[in-house]
């Protein structure tokens, strides 16, 4: 009998050590796969180099963070990176990274540093833009998929600041205008629904467009207009998010909505209390007004009353025929 069991353990032995290597290769691929996947989607979408630090996938915890998300800036400008991602921290299951379309729950981006370029030769933007535009399009041969989509119930997206450094169009170098914005928070919902799970390009183009959309509902009376019009024209002639599949959105202006044809319920709620409130004040500021002019009708009344005599009467005063005169 304790022979048998000696020849068991060490049968097991070795398949136990296989197992054991199994996991811990699992979890440096999964690791690398992630990171990969990352940086090669962003890259077809923008067209531009975008590079990742590391991605860490917590097997048993259900936790990715991926650290040093780097969007580089395109060729001819000056600034260090075009888009700098601080932080990201989501959950997901293990069952679902290993599925087709996974499934996260919650994905925060924080801590984002964007810079926008325009000199005499043209804007990084614009390039940027540009390059997605094609990628929506579908003219650009798009690199082997890993065959993962992803559908996102709740996307948050805070501390946003972004760098302006523009040329006015027709201007000189010397004439550089500089601004900072700060983009406040703005959460998407049901990102990649209704049967339109999303590639990690997609999500890159959603992530951007929304962030560039909102940077011009704050730079509306800080940022150029050419500026602004440049960047309005490009975003309002791209893919409407609620055509990529997202659910809708919360904390963006109405002006970024219209750019982005996002579906913005509480926008709509909120433009609507506006006009029923101004359309309520302007009814009571009415009334206000006759009341007034009815009030000061009267007081007119009694004054006239007292200088005619008799009280306020219509009736003219009657001589006194015993009244000497």
């Amino acid at each position: 009998m304790k022979k048998l069991a000696k020849i068991a353990s060490i049968a097991i032995l070795p398949i136990a050590s296989l197992v054991v290597m199994a996991v811990i290769l699992a979890w440096i691929y999964i690791d690398t796969v992630a990171q990969s996947g990352v940086e090669r989607g962003a890259t077809y979408a923008l067209d531009v180099p975008t590079t990742l630090v590391s991605a860490d996938v917590g097997i048993l915890s259900g936790g990715v963070t991926l650290t040093g998300l780097e969007v580089s800036n395109p060729n001819g400008f000056d600034a260090p990176h075009f888009l700098k991602l601080g932080s990201t921290d989501l959950d997901v299951s293990l069952g679902s990274l290993t599925s087709d379309t996974v499934e996260i729950p919650s994905l925060v981006l924080s801590g984002i540093d964007v810079r926008l370029e325009r000199t005499t030769e043209g804007s990084n933007y614009r390039a940027i833009l540009d390059n997605l535009s094609r990628f929506e399009k579908g003219e650009k041969a798009e690199p082997k998929p890993d065959g993962k989509t992803f559908v996102i119930r709740t996307l948050e997206i805070r501390d946003v600041k972004v760098h302006v450094d523009a040329v006015p169009i027709g201007g000189a170098l010397g004439e550089l205008a500089s601004a900072e914005l700060t983009v406040p928070e703005v959460v998407l919902r049901d990102v990649g629904s209704g049967g339109k799970p999303m590639s990690i390009a997609e999500l890159s183009a959603v992530i951007l467009k929304t962030i560039l959309a909102s940077a011009i509902d704050v730079g509306g009376d800080i940022l150029s207009e050419d500026v602004l019009g440049e960047l309005g024209g490009q975003l309002s002639s791209m893919l409407r998010l609620d055509e990529m599949g997202v659910g809708d959105i919360e904390g963006l202006g109405q002006q970024a909505a219209a750019l982005l044809g996002a579906p913005v319920e509480d926008v709509t709620e909120q433009v609507q209390g506006a006009l029923d409130d101004a359309s309520s004040a302007a009814q009571g500021a009415v009334e206000d007004v006759q009341d007034s002019i009815a009030e000061e009708a009267e007081r007119a009344r009694d004054r006239l009353g007292g200088l005619l005599g008799g009280g306020g009467s219509d009736e003219p005063a009657k001589e006194d025929p015993k009244d000497p005169g």
